[in-house]
């Protein structure tokens, strides 16, 4: 991404060293300041009691911005599924709300749990989210999280959120699309804020097959919206529509084009491509 006030520019490489762990890492300019991540992924196959995923990872960059993040999941057939997530930031612009810098921190911890579970069809799951905000400024909101994480992280200036939410998901096929849906009500205290919050959230996604003619040609098309209520904030909504093309031919190569919006005042267009040579 460039434009003539600001750029952007990153590159990963990701390092497999056995068959259930691999090494990434990755490197990123933004406006003059660099970045460095590092992490590894491990998965284990414990048997009779299930199957372990964990990752982690360190982020540091030139300007004083730093990080961490560690993840976990366990399934087991049968079993209700378990998952933890945290994350952490922190670094000398903490206090920042310029919101067109791309080395704008939102310095905060978060950690959630979660409690998943099939149930008549439907993926049941009772989660928990924790958020404290070390910052002079609200948590924004983040374009690399989805629109769910985002409003159950939202938290005022230095103060502490926790959200606890419910909900129920599921895809339906109706021939060559795919219909997805979400339903879900939380409940939320903010130390930083009057009173508690409660409010529900919809989600749906219409999705298509693709489907390849004799040239090796197919597209698909993904049409997205997401609708929050809240007893003490604004309503969100937001919603998107994205087109790709796909060629098989000798390789593969893709060319997608996104266009997004949140609420009535933030439009966004992306265009993105694949070569696999």
């Amino acid at each position: 991404v460039s434009d003539d006030e600001s750029s952007a520019y990153q590159l990963g490489v990701r390092l497999p060293l056995h068959p259930q762990y691999e090494l990434y890492a990755g490197l990123a300019n933004a406006d003059d300041v660099s970045a460095f991540e590092l992490g590894n992924n491990w998965t284990a196959d414990l048997g009779g009691v299930g199957n372990l995923a964990i990752s982690a990872s360190v982020f540091r960059n030139d300007d004083g911005g730093k990080g961490d993040m560690q993840q976990a999941n366990w399934s087991n057939p049968g079993w209700p599924t378990l998952g933890f997530y945290r994350t952490n930031s922190d670094g000398d612009a903490c206090t920042t709300d310029s919101r067109e810098s791309y080395n704008a921190l939102s310095c905060y911890e978060s950690i959630s749990a979660t409690v998943s579970q099939n149930f008549v069809g439907w993926n049941m799951m009772l989660g928990y989210t924790r958020t404290q905000n070390n910052t002079d400024d609200s948590l924004r909101w983040d374009k690399q999280q989805s629109f769910e994480n985002n409003y159950l992280r939202q938290t005022t200036t230095q103060s502490i959120s926790e959200t606890v939410q419910l909900s129920a998901s599921r895809a339906f096929v109706m021939r060559d699309w795919i219909l997805s849906t979400s339903v879900g009500v939380f409940h939320r205290n903010d130390n930083g804020g009057d009173n508690d919050d409660n409010g529900l959230y919809l989600s749906f996604s219409l999705s298509d097959t693709p489907t390849m003619d004799s040239n090796n040609n197919s597209h698909s098309t993904n049409v997205s919206t997401d609708y929050r209520y809240s007893e003490q904030d604004s309503d969100q909504t937001s919603w998107q529509l994205s087109h790709t093309f796909y060629n098989d031919s000798f390789s593969h190569k893709e060319l997608g084009v996104t266009v997004g919006g949140l609420n009535t005042d933030t439009i966004n267009s992306a265009v993105n491509g694949r070569w696999d040579g």
